[in-house]
């Protein structure tokens, strides 16, 4: 008996390895490559294979998310992260970085209020220094209209708002 589990866990094993190969291999794709829409079939097979447990699910779930992002298709990205999200609430686990992503793509919708609530979950989750990465890398590189944005809804968000006016300067230099 036991020499025929060991051989069903080599099996497994197997199965697994080849899994995370693929999933590499998407990956690579995707960010050294630049090839978004290759990664998006690769991942969606592997979305959809035998081996796919929940922990690996949530990886790609999460990883669909990040690319339709880098394509500009937020809409997309938003359900594939939420679903990731519904995941990772499941096994009681926390990412700074799967809010982050989620807040961009509803920043970029233009849903601010959606944004905002993703930005202090990630901020919340998150080890020290991430508040300013996160709000110069979304609200630094479009300072015009970061700066509009956070003044017509200054008393909506307070929040931002003190961060703006502890960063004005930086809102005040022309975007490029």
């Amino acid at each position: 008996m036991g020499f025929l589990k060991n051989i069903l866990r080599l099996a497994i094993s197997k199965e697994k390895r080849k899994w995370f190969r693929a999933y590499n291999k998407a990956t690579y794709n995707a960010i050294f490559r630049q090839r978004y829409d290759m990664a998006i079939d690769q991942l969606n097979e592997l979305l959809n294979s035998d081996v796919c447990s929940d922990h690996n699910r949530y990886s790609v779930l999460r990883f669909l998310g990040v690319v339709h992002v880098w394509k500009g298709e937020y809409e997309k990205a938003k359900d594939y992260l939420e679903e990731a999200l519904d995941l990772s609430l499941k096994a009681k686990e926390r990412s700074s970085e799967l809010y982050d992503f989620l807040g961009f793509a509803y920043f970029k919708m233009g849903d601010y209020t959606g944004a905002l609530k993703f930005f202090r979950l990630a901020c919340k989750y998150a080890n020290r220094g991430f508040l300013n990465r996160l709000y110069m890398k979304y609200l630094g590189n479009e300072a015009e209209e970061s700066k509009r944005i956070l003044e017509e809804h200054e008393d909506f968000l307070p929040f931002l708002t003190a961060y703006y006016k502890q960063n004005r300067r930086k809102f005040e230099t022309p975007s490029k």
